[in-house]
């Protein structure tokens, strides 16, 4: 920690002496003001760990598994994103893409790093640090190069997000070792741009693209199709399907009524509805229940309520917010 700090604090000095006023800024001649963004840039790049380390802490204690007791959760947001938005002012891009990088910290935290003799006991690389002799990331996962070279400052948050975006994640097809040596081959690019040719977030997510596409022949016709059915799912419910909840699509997430893990749900469009955020906790920690029933004109949800709710547990109908779908099941629902 205290190396860090120490540099932190050298960046900081140096930015502060550049002047405290507009005049003092206008008053450098054009190789000062050339320089000073340059320090400002150094003083951007020394905060980017604690930004990541406090990301991935937040991210720890908002832990899905956590339930209402996580962090997020318990201060009244439901999730890191914009717990930290809350916190820190910035943009929902902005903090989204530092409560993702975060995340991917606490998945680098338990892959299993890759000493330089091939063991996996310690850290990579000579001092055990995830960095070689040359200044390159070794060993670990595709999230521990990432994660790692910007502790380094060797990449900037903005381009971490980039690669992370453009690689994805292990699928079938393309194992985590291929993406690590793809994230390496990335962030050595990106160390190699400098103060006048600066390698860009923009040209990162393309190369992180094409990668992916070379390593998943199918992954196009796949995304494709994945993006097809959530638009019909989004267009078909209009919104959150639970009972008195007006949230749009926009303020959703996709539920699966037989949860991959759980029931062995299947992610097909018939298995799916949407629920904000709320609600979708909602359903899956405080033992309320999703069916589906089948009709004439397709299936119909029903909500079951917990018994300390309804010692009944009689459905309540979830219609959808879509006027024709509701239109097209009136009939079959009021048989109910």
């Amino acid at each position: 920690m205290s190396k860090p700090s120490r540099t932190l604090t050298d960046a900081a000095t140096a930015v502060a002496a550049l002047g405290s006023c507009q005049d003092d800024i206008d008053a450098l001649d054009d190789a000062s003001l050339q320089a000073g963004m340059s320090l400002i840039r150094e003083l951007d790049q020394q905060l980017q760990p604690y930004r990541l380390w406090m990301a991935a802490a937040i991210a720890r204690r908002s832990d899905h598994t956590l339930g209402y007791s996580g962090l997020a959760q318990k201060n009244g947001f439901p999730t890191p994103a914009t717990f930290i938005q809350s916190l820190t002012g910035t943009s929902k891009y902005e903090a989204v893409k530092l409560a993702r990088l975060g995340e991917m910290m606490v998945e680098a935290e338990s892959a299993a790093p890759i000493s330089i003799d091939g063991s996996g006991i310690g850290g990579s690389g000579i001092d055990g640090s995830g960095i070689d002799a040359s200044g390159g990331v070794t060993g670990g996962s595709g999230s521990t190069a990432i994660t790692t070279a910007v502790t380094a400052g060797g990449i900037t948050l903005d381009g971490a997000d980039a690669i992370r975006r453009g690689l994805g994640i292990p699928g079938e097809g393309v194992s985590a070792e291929q993406l690590r040596i793809e994230a390496e081959r990335l962030i050595a690019h990106a160390a190699s741009g400098s103060a006048v040719a600066t390698v860009t977030p923009e040209s990162l997510l393309k190369l992180a693209r094409r990668a992916r596409e070379r390593l998943d022949t199918t992954a196009i016709e796949r995304g494709q199709q994945e993006r097809a059915a959530s638009r019909a799912v989004r267009v078909w419910d209009g919104g959150c399907r639970f009972p008195g909840c007006d949230k749009p699509p926009s303020w959703t997430e996709v539920n699966h009524i037989l949860q991959w893990a759980r029931d062995h749900g299947r992610t097909d469009i018939i298995n799916a509805i949407l629920l904000c955020r709320y609600h979708h906790m909602l359903i899956h920690e405080k033992d309320w229940e999703i069916v589906r029933m089948d009709g004439p004109s397709g299936g119909t949800y029903w909500l079951k309520p917990p018994e300390h709710v309804d010692p009944d547990r009689t459905l309540i109908e979830m219609p959808s917010k879509n006027p024709l779908a509701t239109a097209r099941q009136s009939p079959e629902s009021a048989s109910r």
